[in-house]
């Protein structure tokens, strides 16, 4: 049977020196952005973004949980961030923690390890981020609940 190993346990334990990992990557200190969003009594139209928080230049998205009510027989929502820097906009990526999350016809949750479509996962930012939640269908029910948990890592 053969031993294999990842590439920072191989830079720290193996290397003879070893070779410095950034914090981030090994022990690094988990942080999280928690905001929830309820719907006013207008439907949520194609295109509408939901600002839910703003990450700090350099972090590392770990995970993120979406909970939903159902928002009625139609709704679809990309979950991503943008960057607040002019300079960074052709770097957004608004479907890089969920993509076309359905929230509609019933209550759910999403968990971005269980997410095919997740390319934000260890994606180390270029500048500070607002998370963003954008409508791609549009929902046909007034009222509904979105509730959105991103953890990352800093230092």
């Amino acid at each position: 049977m053969a031993s294999n190993f990842g590439a920072n346990y191989t830079n720290i334990l193996e290397t003879v020196p070893s070779v410095k990992v950034a914090a981030k990557d090994w022990h690094g200190k988990g942080r999280s952005v928690f905001d929830s969003f309820v719907q006013p009594a207008v439907v949520l139209a194609i295109g509408d973004k939901i600002f839910m928080g703003r990450l700090p230049a350099g972090a590392k998205i770990k995970k993120a949980i979406l909970r939903t009510t159902d928002f009625g027989a139609t709704g679809i929502v990309d979950v991503g961030y943008n960057y607040v820097d002019a300079a960074l906009v052709a770097s957004n990526v608004e479907n890089g923690i969920f993509s076309a999350a359905d929230i509609n016809t019933k209550a759910d949750t999403f968990v971005m390890s269980d997410a095919d479509a997740a390319s934000s996962f260890m994606v180390e930012l270029l500048g500070e981020a607002d998370v963003v939640i954008k409508v791609t269908t549009a929902t046909d029910a007034t009222g509904g609940t979105l509730k959105l948990l991103v953890e990352y890592v800093l230092e």
